[in-house]
């Protein structure tokens, strides 16, 4: 009985346009969560794919020597695929034309995951498999400087070899070693007749594993037994590149756009559901008075929103669904396969987005109206419900953190959201009630439009604290996402310049450096700083009443210089002062992942050299504005006299794309690694994101509409019965309209002056804290703010005033 008649209600609502605001609100909430959701899951599990593809496997293993068979023995009975490489740098011959290359032998279980995209004569292939016996697949770059074709013969130390493919693509490319050199891969069987590797041989040693989690971390912590200094063991989340971060920051404005609307959507589900109570009064008691008891009543409407809630998530998943159809062909270009399946985690995020707004925004109203006596048939005054209880603040915060948390999952975004809004509500607030702490009567002594509305202003006082709270919900929100559009979107392009390097310089010897300038300068590049490079591996050293400690678990390309390199800012002690007293510099990363501090004393390994010094500072490294940059630079006085090889990076134009293929003819052992592709990926990524904010954008627009309707509507009742005692007290409706205007223009400038404060507090965290960049003043929000306040609230009165004027005063007077 009573879901046939919850139906019957619900359906009536529906019709009569009562919960059409909450019904598209809730239905934009759960397209948003979803459509976003699902593109994120998606997003997330490709680029753990990409980094698996990146580091060539799950976990990865190098060290400078042949690895002792005792603990590959633990690690073989352990359920986990492996394949071994050998990576050495060797001269290739082709007639009289030589070139340094990276040569990768792998053996017959190469690739472990993804596979090698070719180049043959006739087409391109993708490969899951090493080279055969005899040939070698060679990258284009190498083919152009040796002027080899498909099926000439190469020579690698001792051995000849036919060139079967051209390299495209390859997985395994986050080694650190040789990775600027043009690229070989022959199999491993027959590394032993190139006689390139001999003792004393500069070679990496490499061992990739793919499993599962638990066995994964079981052979990790084998391989930490018994590491060495110079061997290196890596993860999958650890291998990631320009391009990933590029994707996940875009992850990461997805989120936020996608959050504000949600955000909107719920406190429109509660400024509606307190409407729908008042207009519900009467029912509730005339039910009450016919002998219904509070607990049927309060099913009856619990199973009219729970029906809500179940239409707004079929509509809304079927529209989200389409919607990440379109956010995913935005990225899915810049991944090598189809984006994967998302999986039930999304969906079920969005389902529990409906129900945990109605029990946050619109139980505590079912509440308040379930208590309803019957007596208010009779003392209307008494007829209210309050939206002052400490029950709806408290379930409406809750349900608020909740969302938030749901949606990203991640603590520091949520509280970032949650107590910024709270604390503008709380600010808000009090503003609002200092301002208006004066109460008059209704104001039948105004005799002009400015009167009047002030008089309203203070005599709602409570009302209106609420109402200009949620203006600034929208108005602040809103401008949140435009801000992600334009000024975050923008300070993020504005990392990558036009005339970033794109280009690198690796393995020049000290000797070049003269006639390197000299190339660059004949042909009008200008150069940048060049940076010497020597290996080093650091042992922290024990302070009074510790134990020695081991060698820190890895080696470090570490460099020398006087003067702070691009992009560095020192956080903690001091730069150089130039004498025998300077110290190390090292980065925040190293400081964090190792425990070292300003002032402790540690030993340097380097070039068959040991040096007993101490940290001196500690510099924040901006590792994406593709220019060279490291974890540990020393003072010159101290590295001076060290074996080095030299690294620069070269801003090349389009149209000298030759001057590179002249370089590597004139200098043969020096590597060019050419990183246009990356940029242009990320600058395409930028623009893509653009677009699709714009999509959000839009949503959260449409959501700050229904809110600010929503609130506007909430004391439509109350403002209907005013104007008709106005007018029959001699009021003229031009007095009406025009003080009603006054009075929203002036709620919605002071909403827009908060809403740009809130604005203004949100992105300073989420500039610095979400999205890593440098923090700014937004002038433009605090001048848009206020004046999209003042113009949007005020021509949403007016419509809601004409509509009131219209009716007959007489007629609502009998009425209520």
């Amino acid at each position: 009985m009573l879901l046939g008649l919850s139906l019957k209600l619900f359906w009536r609502e529906l019709k009569s346009g009562q919960l059409s605001i909450m019904f598209f609100a809730l239905v934009l909430a759960v397209a948003t969560v979803s459509s976003i959701s699902l593109f994120t899951d998606r997003l997330e599990k490709a680029l753990l794919a990409e980094t698996q593809e990146f580091l060539g496997g799950d976990l990865k293993f190098e060290s400078n020597d042949l690895i002792e068979d005792s603990p590959y023995e633990e690690i073989q009975k352990l359920n986990l695929k492996s394949t071994e490489m050998v990576l050495f740098a060797s001269m290739l011959a082709s007639g009289d034309n030589l070139q340094l290359a990276s040569v990768k032998a792998v053996d017959q279980n190469y690739p472990l995951v993804g596979g090698v995209e070719l180049r043959s004569e006739s087409k391109n292939k993708y490969v899951k498999r090493p080279p055969d016996l005899g040939k070698v697949w060679l990258d284009l770059r190498l083919m152009d400087i040796l002027k080899l074709e498909i099926g000439q013969i190469v020579s690698i130390g001792d051995a000849d070899f036919i060139v079967s493919h051209s390299i495209l693509s390859e997985p395994d490319r986050a080694s650190n070693s040789f990775a600027f050199a043009p690229k070989a891969i022959i199999n491993t069987q027959d590394l032993e007749k190139t006689n390139v590797v001999q003792p004393g041989s500069r070679v990496r040693f490499s061992t990739v594993y793919l499993g599962e989690k638990e066995e994964l971390l079981l052979a990790k912590n084998i391989l930490e037994k018994t590491k060495q200094p110079g061997d290196d063991i890596r993860e999958a989340q650890d291998a990631n590149d320009s391009l990933g971060k590029a994707i996940e920051r875009s992850g990461n404005f997805f989120l936020l756009g996608g959050l504000l609307a949600v955000l909107m959507a719920a406190f429109t589900v509660g400024m509606s559901s307190q409407r729908f109570a008042r207009r519900h009064v009467e029912y509730v008691a005339i039910l009450k008075s016919l002998g219904t008891e509070s607990w049927e009543i309060r099913l009856l409407y619990s199973l009219i929103f729970v029906e809500l809630g179940i239409f707004a998530i079929f509509f809304g998943l079927i529209l989200g669904w389409f919607m990440q159809e379109g956010f995913t062909g935005i990225l899915k270009q810049y991944f090598p396969t189809d984006l994967p399946t998302p999986g039930f985690q999304p969906l079920l995020i969005s389902s529990l987005t409906v129900f945990i707004c109605l029990i946050g925004f619109v139980y505590p109203s079912l509440v308040k109206l379930v208590k309803i006596s019957p007596l208010n048939i009779l003392r209307r005054e008494e007829a209210k419900t309050s939206s002052g209880s400490y029950l709806m603040f408290t379930l409406a915060l809750s349900a608020m953190f909740l969302l938030v948390f749901l949606y990203t999952e991640r603590l520091l975004l949520s509280s970032i959201v949650f107590f910024t809004i709270l604390f503008i509500f709380v600010l808000g607030y009090g503003i609002i009630l200092s301002f208006f702490r004066s109460t008059t009567r209704l104001g039948l002594g105004a005799n002009n439009p400015l009167s009047l509305a002030w008089s309203e202003l203070h005599r709602r006082k409570y009302t209106n604290s609420l109402q200009v709270l949620a203006f600034t919900m929208a108005i602040g929100l809103s401008l949140i996402a435009f801000s992600a559009r334009t000024d975050l979107m923008s300070t993020w392009e504005s990392t990558l310049p036009p005339d970033s390097p794109n280009n690198f310089l690796i393995n020049i010897s000290k000797s070049d450096l003269n006639s390197i300038s000299s190339f660059l300068e004949e042909n009008k590049i200008e150069e940048s700083t060049f940076y010497p490079i020597t290996n080093t591996v650091i042992i922290k050293l024990p302070k009074e009443g510790e134990e020695m400690s081991k060698p820190i678990d890895r080696n470090f390309n570490a460099t020398w210089s006087s003067e702070l390199p691009l992009g560095n800012t020192v956080i903690s002690g001091e730069w150089f002062k130039g004498n025998s007293s300077d110290g190390l510099s090292i980065s925040n990363d190293i400081a964090t992942r190792y425990g070292l501090e300003i002032g402790d004393p540690v030993k340097v390994f380097f070039a068959d050299q040991e040096i007993d010094i101490y940290i001196q500072n500690i510099r924040e490294v901006n590792w994406d504005n593709f220019s060279p940059n490291f974890f540990v630079i020393g003072p010159p006085e101290i590295f001076k006299n060290s074996q080095a090889t030299y690294i620069t990076s070269l801003h090349v134009p389009k149209e000298k794309d030759k001057v590179i293929s002249e370089f590597m003819s004139e200098f043969k052992t020096v590597s060019v690694l050419s990183i246009d592709a990356i940029i242009n990926q990320v600058n395409d990524i930028i623009e893509q994101v653009s677009k699709a904010l714009e999509v959000i954008l839009g949503l959260t627009i449409f959501s700050a509409m229904f809110l600010t309707l929503a609130t506007i509507q909430d004391g439509f009742n109350l403002r209907l019965h005013q104007s008709a005692i106005l007018r029959t007290f001699g009021a003229s409706t031009s007095l009406l309209q025009k003080s009603t205007a006054l009075e929203f223009a002036l709620l919605g400038l002071l909403a827009g002056f908060l809403g740009a404060v809130l604005a203004q507090t949100g992105i300073f965290f989420l500039e610095t804290e979400i999205f890593d960049l440098e923090a700014a003043f937004h002038a433009n929000i605090w001048v848009m703010g206020p004046i999209i306040g003042t113009i949007l609230i005020c021509a949403l009165s007016i419509i809601l005033i004409l509509s009131i004027t219209r009716k007959n005063p007489k007629e609502i007077i009998y009425n209520s």
